[in-house]
C-alpha cells in the first residue's frame, strides 16, 4: 500500500461469464479493504501473472503504465475463479516516490467455481415459491430450479420445503437440519 496514493480511485469494468457487464467505482479504502482480505484471511489466495506491458510514459512527475495480467483467487486452497485484466496505472512524483493515483480495469472473469451464485425467487402463492439458483461451474452456469413451501404450523413454527427435504423454522431460528432424514 505505500505505493497507493491516498487519493487512489479505479474505475472498473467487471465481465462475467454470463456477457453483463457491472461498472465499479474503488477508491483508496476500497482498494485498501480488498488487499487486506488477501492478506489477512488465510483461506484467501490470489496470484497475479504479469503477461505483457502494452505501453508506458513518464514525465517529470505524471506516468502510466497500461498492462495485462491473469489472475487465480483461490478459497481454502480451491480455485474459487480465473480471469484476466488489462489495467491503466497512472503514476504521480511525490516527495520523489512514484505513486498509483488512478487505475482504468477491465477485468474479464473467465472461470468461475466459487462465490458467485445467483439466486432469484418468485412468489407462486400466499405459501409457495419458486427459486432459481444459476451455480458457476467453470467456463459457464448450471441452472437449478427450485419449488419452496412454507407451511405454518403455529404463529412461531413454520415448516419449509423445498424438493424432498423439510426443515423447521421456530422462534425465529431456521434449523437447517432435514426432518426428512431424521425420521428415515
Amino acid at each position: 500500500m505505500s505505493y497507493i496514493d491516498t487519493a487512489y480511485k479505479e474505475e472498473k469494468i467487471l465481465m462475467g461469464l454470463d456477457d453483463e457487464a457491472k461498472f465499479l467505482k474503488e477508491d483508496y479504502n476500497t482498494f485498501k479493504a480488498q488487499c487486506e482480505r488477501f492478506v489477512n484471511m488465510p483461506e484467501m489466495g490470489l496470484s497475479y501473472k504479469l503477461i505483457k506491458i502494452i505501453k508506458t510514459d513518464a514525465g517529470e512527475r505524471l506516468g502510466y503504465c497500461i498492462h495485462e495480467t491473469e489472475f487465480i483467487v483461490m478459497r481454502n486452497g480451491e480455485i474459487a475463479y480465473k480471469g484476466n485484466q488489462v489495467r491503466t496505472f497512472y503514476f504521480v512524483k511525490r516527495d520523489n516516490i512514484w505513486k498509483v493515483f488512478k487505475a482504468n480495469t477491465i477485468e474479464t472473469r473467465t472461470e468461475i467455481y466459487k462465490m458467485e451464485c445467483e439466486c432469484n425467487i418468485y412468489k407462486k402463492d400466499d405459501s409457495q415459491y419458486l427459486a432459481n439458483l444459476k451455480v458457476p461451474i467453470g467456463s459457464e452456469y448450471k441452472m437449478e430450479y427450485e419449488a419452496i413451501k412454507f407451511t405454518t404450523l403455529s404463529p412461531k413454527d413454520i415448516m419449509i420445503e423445498i424438493a424432498n427435504s423439510k426443515y423447521k423454522w421456530e422462534n425465529d431460528i431456521l434449523y437447517l437440519n432435514d426432518l426428512k432424514s431424521e425420521s428415515d
